[in-house]
């Protein structure tokens, strides 16, 4: 399970839990009760840079805009368990 923490977020929507099987994955805004492999601090506007694209892991990760916490295999694995939005490959207007 991967535990998000978006800390400029008011308490009641700041921590997210990600719940990953071989099959699937479950998006939680309330601790499922499993134990957390990874922890991911981010500002939420980061995550979602990098979820449009404007913002790749290795910066994100380079300039501190995302922390993460746990084993080093699974740190380096996490960017991997994403993937970008659909949209990401569109021209945003100038």
């Amino acid at each position: 399970m991967v535990g998000f923490s978006f800390p400029e977020v008011a308490a009641d929507a700041r921590d997210w839990w990600l719940v990953i099987t071989s099959d699937d994955a479950d998006v939680c805004d309330v601790d499922p009760g499993y134990p957390v492999a990874v922890t991911l601090t981010a500002r939420l506007r980061d995550m979602t840079a990098i979820w449009r694209g404007d913002l790749g892991w290795s910066d994100a990760l380079r300039s501190g805009a995302v922390q993460v916490h746990g084993p080093e295999a699974l740190r380096r694995a996490l960017p991997g368990w994403f993937t970008l939005s659909a949209f990401a490959g569109v021209p945003r207007p100038v």
